[in-house]
């Protein structure tokens, strides 16, 4: 993973904590850690100001595609080519619950503001909400145009379509609204700003991209080749995941004054 100064695009500093791609990534509720899910089948969390690991979590099969923090801090969750959902004691490493969807794999899981729904999401696009800490399934969503990945706003969800699209949700009511129409490209990760008013995209090999919500523009465009997105709590850093394993920091209230170097 590297770290950069976003005023200068220098490298500040640089680890690896996995043995393999990562595929998600996480920031705790207060900035400080950074979890991490990867093709070695582990999840980790980091020390974002140092890059010391302060977790290792072991008990998926295979890859672990995802991972979340509750708003608390308290607990992560983690989804995985082993078709579970499962959360564990952020503080002490030990797995709580163990959830399965039963529909594919888990590429991504969500808690909602509240922190008393989990979002989950399979390969095959099917969204599920669960009672967080019980585990019971409170709603579901069999669609499989929305085979993108998804986010939380407040009460609705943003579903990354594969007609590149990001349309919201609402579970409750089953209506979706698109807010964002990315026609050429294909949306494999999506992140909503805490505050709601921004959305980033990442969209491959095509980089990433910030928009504004309410107006459906294009803020800005971050080049390169990456497969996820996540805002910091306080919304200021957006953290961007390759698949080549690399994790990169950028300044997300406005575009960066020098491109990183390649």
């Amino acid at each position: 993973m590297t770290v950069w100064d976003t005023r200068t695009a220098e490298q500040v500093r640089e680890w690896r904590p996995h043995t393999d791609a990562v595929r998600g990534l996480a920031f705790s509720p207060d900035d400080r850690s950074l979890a991490t899910a990867s093709e070695d089948g582990t999840a980790k969390i980091c020390d974002v100001a140092t890059g010391a690991e302060v977790l290792t979590f072991r008990g998926h099969v295979r890859i672990v595609y995802c991972v979340a923090f509750s708003p608390d801090g308290r607990h992560l969750a983690t989804g995985g080519q082993d078709r579970t959902v499962r959360i564990w004691d952020a503080t002490t490493g030990a797995q709580i619950r163990l959830l399965q969807p039963s529909a594919g794999s888990v590429v991504q899981v969500m808690y909602a503001p509240d922190g008393v729904r989990l979002l989950s999401r399979t390969a095959s696009g099917n969204v599920k909400v669960w009672q967080a800490a019980t585990g019971q399934e409170l709603a579901a969503l069999s669609d499989k145009r929305t085979a993108a990945t998804l986010d939380v706003d407040g009460d609705s969800l943003a579903l990354a379509r594969v007609d590149g699209a990001v349309a919201k949700w609402n579970p409750h009511t089953g209506a979706q609204s698109v807010i964002i129409r990315e026609n050429s490209k294909y949306i494999v990760g999506v992140g909503f700003s805490p505050d709601g008013r921004r959305l980033a995209t990442a969209l491959g090999e095509f980089g990433v991209k910030l928009w504004d919500v309410k107006t459906g523009q294009e803020a800005f465009t971050l080049p390169g080749n990456f497969c996820e997105v996540a805002f910091s709590p306080n919304g200021q850093l957006l953290a961007v995941a390759s698949p080549d394993g690399d994790v990169k920091l950028w300044q997300a209230s406005r575009q960066p004054a020098v491109k990183p170097p390649r």
